[in-house]
C-alpha cells in the first residue's frame, strides 16, 4: 500500500524534493553571504585592533625613550638633544597615526582628547625649560619633578588606551570565535539536510524503479497468459 501510494504521488514528491534542495542552496547561499560579511567586518575591526596597539607600544617605546636621554642627560653624559628630538618626533608622529586610526571612536574619543592635551602641556614644559640643569638645585629639582608627574599622566592615558584596546581586541576575538562557530554548525546542518533530501530522493527513484519493473514483469506475464489463452481457443476452435 505505501509502494503504491509512494508511485501514484512519485513525480509531486520528486519535485517537492527539487524544490526543497534549490530553496535550502538559496538560504544557506544567503547565509554564508551574511556570515561573509560579518567575517569581514570582524577581521577589519581586529587589524584596526592591532594597528592602534602597534601605535601604542610605539608610543611608549618612544616616552621611555625621551626619559632614559633625559637621565643620561642629567648625569651628564653629553649632549643628548639630538636624541631627544628623534623620540619627540617619532612620539609625535605615533599619536598622529593613533588619532586618525581612532578618530571615528566614539569610545576612546575622549581618551585621545586628553591624551592630546597631556601631550601638549609635556612639550610646552619641555620646550619653555628644557632639559639643561637649572643654576638652582632646587629649580632642578621641581622641574624634574613636574615633568615626571606630566610624563606619568601620559602613560597612564596610553595606559587606559591601551587596556581599552586589548578588552575590545579580547571581546571581537571571542565574537570571531562565535562566529566561526556559527558558519561550521550552518555548514554542517545543510550539508546533512542536502544530505537526507538527496539520499530519500535515490531511494524513492531506486523504489520507482523497482515499482515499474514489477510492473513490466507483471505485464509481461499477463501479455503471455492472454497471447496462449488465444492460441488455445483458436486452436480448439478449429480442431473441435
Amino acid at each position: 500500500m505505501l509502494k503504491k501510494n509512494l508511485h501514484n504521488k512519485f513525480h509531486l514528491i520528486v519535485y517537492w524534493g527539487c524544490a526543497i534542495s534549490v530553496l535550502i542552496v538559496v538560504i544557506v547561499g544567503a547565509v554564508s553571504l551574511h556570515y561573509v560579511n560579518q567575517q569581514e567586518k570582524m577581521d577589519q575591526w581586529m587589524d584596526r585592533n592591532y594597528r592602534v596597539i602597534a601605535s601604542i607600544n610605539l608610543m611608549q617605546y618612544r616616552l621611555n625613550e625621551i626619559s632614559k636621554t633625559r637621565n643620561s642627560l642629567d648625569e651628564g653624559s653629553g649632549n643628548t638633544d639630538s636624541a631627544i628630538n628623534i623620540s619627540k618626533n617619532g612620539l609625535l608622529a605615533q599619536f598622529d597615526v593613533l588619532s586618525a586610526t581612532l578618530s571615528a571612536d566614539s569610545l576612546q574619543k575622549p581618551r585621545i582628547k586628553l591624551l592630546k592635551t597631556t601631550l601638549g602641556e609635556l612639550f610646552m614644559m619641555w620646550q619653555r625649560e628644557g632639559f639643561s640643569r637649572r643654576s638652582s638645585e632646587v629649580d632642578f629639582y621641581r622641574q624634574t619633578i613636574r615633568e615626571d608627574e606630566m610624563t606619568e599622566q601620559v602613560r597612564k592615558v596610553i595606559n587606559d588606551l591601551n587596556y581599552a584596546e586589548q578588552q575590545l581586541l579580547l571581546k571581537k576575538r571571542t565574537e570571531n570565535r562565535r562566529l566561526t562557530d556559527q558558519i561550521k554548525w550552518v555548514t554542517i546542518s545543510a550539508t546533512v539536510l542536502m544530505l537526507a533530501i538527496v539520499i530519500s530522493l535515490v531511494a524513492l527513484i531506486v523504489n520507482e524503479l523497482k515499482y515499474r519493473k514489477f510492473a513490466l514483469e507483471r505485464e509481461q506475464e499477463t501479455s503471455r497468459l492472454k497471447s496462449n489463452f488465444v492460441s488455445l481457443a483458436s486452436h480448439e476452435f478449429r480442431t473441435p
